[in-house]
């Protein structure tokens, strides 16, 4: 397994020492779990947190970025390694303690890794609907090159967090809820014929539409060489802080 210089203490240390968080933020207890990909180079990359909600999650992954390991090896060779530990940290954003041990098994912590460095990925049309699959008509729903977008997945999380804006019956009555919206990228990356495919509750359909159309141009889609329609999906989660 990746190795950090003294190890949890050694680990520990350095959060502290470069964790630096800004007194205009509230911090409370908590204890939560970071993971994240070290690669053979000892990088710690595409860190999340994938358990607990401290209010300074960008600046812990910030400085858990900021890591150098050993790398790991299998049968002689560096390979990249799934790596986490749990943390707790207290009022004021000082970290008390440190563990490997999360208390999660190997299994279900890929799944949770996964599902938070891309929530889209099980994202699946619903069956009813009769998606198109032949080359001349489109639009598609598989293709060779997927559209993308500008920054990956995590700037499109990051762009539709940023501008979603929480419906206040809802806030009001401490609601939360999902919203998948299903829509095309057109061959110039635009988003057209938007519909709701599921929500958990309509109160919130007309805030997930409204997102979308704060996005930046998609990558288009492309299929043989050429550029193509193509179907997407997209989650819209409303969580309130707790």
């Amino acid at each position: 397994m990746p190795l950090f210089p003294d190890g949890e203490k050694g680990l520990l240390d350095f959060l502290n020492e470069n964790l630096k968080i800004s007194s205009e933020k509230r911090v409370r207890a908590e204890s939560f779990v970071v993971a994240g990909v070290v690669n053979k180079l000892g990088e710690f990359q595409n860190v999340t947190i994938i358990q607990g909600t401290t209010g300074i999650n960008d600046d812990i992954v910030r400085v858990c970025e900021m890591l150098r390991f050993t790398p790991g090896k299998q049968n002689g060779e560096f390979v990249e390694v799934l790596y986490s530990f749990s943390l707790h940290i207290s009022y004021g954003g000082y970290i008390t303690d440190l563990s490997f041990d999360t208390g999660i098994s190997s299994e279900r912590l890929w799944d949770m890794y996964f599902d938070a460095i891309d929530p889209y990925r099980n994202v699946t049309p619903y069956p009813d609907r009769n998606f198109t699959s032949e080359l001349d008509t489109g639009p598609f729903l598989k293709v060779e090159k997927m559209p993308a977008y500008p920054g990956g997945t995590r700037e499109l999380i990051k762009d539709i967090q940023e501008n979603l804006v929480y419906p206040e019956d809802a806030k009001k009555e401490g609601l939360q809820g999902t919203v998948i919206v299903l829509f095309v990228i057109d061959k110039e990356g635009q988003i057209t014929n938007l519909e709701i495919a599921q929500s958990t509750n309509h109160i919130f359909d007309s805030a997930a539409l409204d997102v979308l159309s704060h996005l930046k141009t998609f990558i288009p889609g492309e299929h043989h060489g050429e550029k193509v329609n193509v179907y997407y999906m997209v989650p819209i989660l409303f969580r309130l802080d707790k």
